[in-house]
């Protein structure tokens, strides 16, 4: 899953300024469900996430700037959701709104955080991934189900870490907002209703 990450668009500024949501859907966010569901199987836990993989997205109406895409999950009831195109992007008309105040935003956090910020980041960042590493090095050579399950209760630790640093990073991060009730779905381009 770390290497999933690691590897993503989210690991360098080449990527996140090219950053393109429906692919990024299809392969990070893709791989790091299919993970997820695995863990939850090798636990014996459903995964919150199982009825996503069968969700069905559609469009109900659309033009050039504005579309209404209606998401079905199993079990659940049908979300529909408003997109709006903003800089050849289509995000949820609520993010849209307020899209320039918030890029303007986070452009001034990136400003703010200097390269000696980020490299006395570096030892503790490195420290975490080497605990990482060792988690994952003991998943691996687990040969029971107990010992598989110690091994991942330890691997809390090293990510919550990882994360408090990455909120402590550039001086005052937003708060990690709570997972929506239904997946936020990009669409790489919508069909004009003629």
């Amino acid at each position: 899953m770390v290497e999933t990450i690691t590897s993503s668009e989210l690991a360098s500024t080449t990527g996140l300024l090219n950053f393109n949501g429906q692919e990024f859907f299809d392969t990070t966010v893709s791989k790091l469900t299919q993970y997820t569901e695995t863990l939850g199987q090798l636990a014996g836990e459903e995964s919150m996430l199982s009825g996503y993989i069968n969700a069905v997205v559609s469009v109900v109406e659309a033009d050039d700037v504005q579309a209404t895409l209606l998401t079905t999950i199993p079990g659940q009831e049908p979300l529909e959701q408003v997109f709006t195109k903003v800089e050849q992007r289509w995000v949820p008309s609520e993010m849209a709104n307020g899209w320039a105040a918030e890029i303007a935003e986070a452009k001034a956090e990136l400003d703010a955080t200097s390269m000696e910020d980020v490299a006395a980041q570096k030892p503790q960042i490195m420290g975490v991934l080497t605990m990482i590493d060792g988690v994952l090095t003991q998943l691996a050579a687990a040969e029971t189900q107990e010992q598989f399950d110690q091994s991942l209760k330890g691997a809390m630790m090293p990510i919550m870490g990882l994360m408090m640093m990455s909120q402590g990073m550039g001086g005052g991060a937003a708060p990690v907002a709570p997972m929506p009730a239904a997946p936020v779905v990009a669409p790489s381009s919508i069909p004009s209703v003629q």
